[in-house]
């Protein structure tokens, strides 16, 4: 790529490399070609895979929300729902929802923020969509990349990849979205933390998931890569990373310890799991699909006090002051009531997807 660019820097007309992507991407597959600078990308072109028209999936550029109390009457209690809490803001997006829609722009607390799940990987994110003072609004492109959603930005025309929250192609080629902290859980954790909180709204009886028995895949859709075979493609993973070192974090193994303390690359933390959060990737209806269960991530220090924890039915205990906390990481009772542990950014998604964008990622094993 970066012997290409040399050369088209050096010839003022098209190359025939350029052409040919240009065709490529701006085939009359779409209703209108796209703006973007092909002249600037971070990947090869070869790896990108053109599935729909741009926003053929429709992402939502101004949502509604509903308050707990309505969401509880279409809402499944063990749905999986994207939590992000800002400023005291606390929202709920259920992928029952997002199955749909991919990508949700919106402002919450007063930050301009993308909240992003490609079904294709399960992975979730949640970016600031302000750069330099400017705001951007995202879309879904229709664009795969390793199996993974490629976002656009209807500022720059750029393509962003989900996974990674870096612009791969057009103008804003090697910037990087703010990555923000968000957990995703079961609806009932998200009722009980924030009873006062919004759901995302929709129709949510009109809403069919066409990723169903992708769960249980072994062939990613248009992934091209080496399958790590450590893990099944489809388990899925926390993963924690750093410019140097990364680890995933299997459900299966999570699901044996209930609570995971870790100090990896200089980070002390902890990972609650329950077991009982539905999948969204089982059956048409997420309500009748199997339980995969869901995983938070902390950093278990309280008032300059470390905590170490254990599990007691569906809430946590932690061993210095006896206090019992939730999957969002909020004290309910004990001396430490009212008291959080704030969250971690981590990655979330399926095994596949983790290992091609960290290839020398260790694997926690427990113990059990």
């Amino acid at each position: 790529m970066q012997e290409f660019l040399e050369e088209f820097a050096k010839t003022p007309q098209p190359t025939p490399t350029l052409r040919q992507v240009r065709e490529k991407f701006n085939h009359v597959f779409f209703e209108y070609e796209w703006g973007t600078d092909y002249t600037k990308a971070a990947v090869p072109f070869s790896e990108i895979s053109l599935v729909i028209p741009r926003d053929a999936i429709p992402p939502i550029y101004e949502p509604d929300f509903i308050s707990v109390r309505e969401a509880s009457d279409v809402l499944h209690s063990l749905e999986p729902v994207i939590v992000v809490e800002i400023n005291g803001e606390a929202r709920a997006y259920p992928k029952t929802i997002l199955v749909s829609h991919e990508i949700v722009n919106d402002v919450l607390g007063d930050t301009p923020i993308a909240v992003t799940w490609c079904p294709l990987c399960d992975t979730s994110f949640v970016f600031g969509r302000s750069i330099d003072g400017r705001t951007f609004r995202f879309g879904v492109s229709g664009l795969l990349r390793d199996s993974n959603l490629i976002m656009w930005d209807w500022e720059t025309e750029s393509w962003w990849q989900q996974g990674t929250a870096e612009a791969i192609v057009g103008a804003m080629t090697g910037t990087s979205l703010l990555t923000l902290p968000f957990q995703v859980v079961a609806f009932k954790d998200f009722k009980a933390a924030f009873p006062e909180g919004e759901v995302l709204q929709g129709p949510f009886e009109s809403y069919h998931n066409p990723y169903y028995e992708y769960d249980a895949t072994e062939n990613p859709f248009l992934f091209s890569g080496d399958l790590d075979q450590r893990l099944p493609p489809a388990e899925r993973v926390i993963g924690i990373s750093t410019d140097n070192e990364s680890r995933a974090y299997p459900f299966s193994e999570l699901a044996k310890d209930r609570v995971v303390h870790a100090s990896f690359a200089g980070r002390d933390f902890v990972i609650f799991y329950q077991p009982e959060t539905l999948s969204t990737l089982d059956k048409s209806s997420v309500r009748n699909s199997r339980a995969v269960g869901s995983a938070t991530v902390f950093v278990p220090v309280v008032d300059g006090q470390m905590l170490t924890f254990m599990a007691s039915n569906d809430e946590f205990v932690d061993h210095q002051t006896n206090s019992r906390w939730n999957m969002l990481g909020q004290a309910v009772e004990g001396s430490l009531k009212g008291k959080r542990i704030p969250p971690l950014i981590h990655g979330e998604g399926l095994w596949f997807y983790w290992a091609a964008v960290f290839p020398d990622t260790s694997i926690y094993r427990s113990r059990r």
